[in-house]
């Protein structure tokens, strides 16, 4: 199981900077912001203002950006490390699973299952985590962000834009002890 890679990190302790772990949405913040890979912006144009803000908070530990199978098609060196993240990146894949809704078969996103199902049992074993950031703005989150803050880590969120974002989660946001604002961020900035 991948959390056994990271027993062993030394816990944070009083003085350090926090560390920040960041969950990616990717299928949510694409959609919300209108991006394909053969058009609109660059998920690079979109992070790039993200990270700089992460890093006034604390360090970023590391990134992981679940995605359906049919997103990564384009955005193959988005993931590579150094092109917007300094800090190592993992692609989750997570592919589409046919179930039956009202007695037909569809197809059904399995994005936010596998990160809910992250947060409850593999986010927990990550020593030395101080802060979640979660990049998408869907409500269906808040349950399991609820559980970390719980455990004690401080949620950041970043969604794609503002009227995409489930006032949940501004809810949910930890405050800056250094802005004294909410923790919350948007991808694309208003106009």
């Amino acid at each position: 199981m991948i959390s056994g890679w990271f027993r062993g990190l030394r816990k944070n302790k009083k003085g350090l900077p926090p560390k920040i772990l960041v969950l990616v949405d990717l299928e949510n913040i694409t959609i919300n912001l209108s991006l394909m890979p053969l058009g609109g912006a660059a998920p690079s144009d979109v992070f790039k203002n993200l990270m700089p803000e992460l890093r006034k908070i604390g360090d970023i530990f590391y990134v992981f950006v679940f995605s359906p199978p049919h997103r990564i098609i384009g955005y193959e060196s988005f993931f590579k490390k150094g092109l917007v993240f300094r800090e190592g990146v993992s692609l989750i894949e997570c592919p589409k699973d046919i179930k039956k809704i009202d007695g037909r078969q569809a197809e059904v996103d399995t994005v936010d299952e596998k990160i809910i199902e992250w947060c409850e049992t593999i986010v927990p074993e990550i020593e030395g985590i101080t802060h979640v950031c979660l990049c998408s703005g869907d409500a269906d989150f808040l349950k399991a962000l609820k559980g970390l803050k719980k455990r004690g880590l401080k949620i950041i969120i970043a969604s794609g834009q503002e009227d995409s974002l489930a006032r949940e989660l501004i809810k949910l946001a930890d405050v800056n002890p250094t802005t004294k604002k909410k923790m919350v961020f948007f991808l694309r900035p208003k106009n």
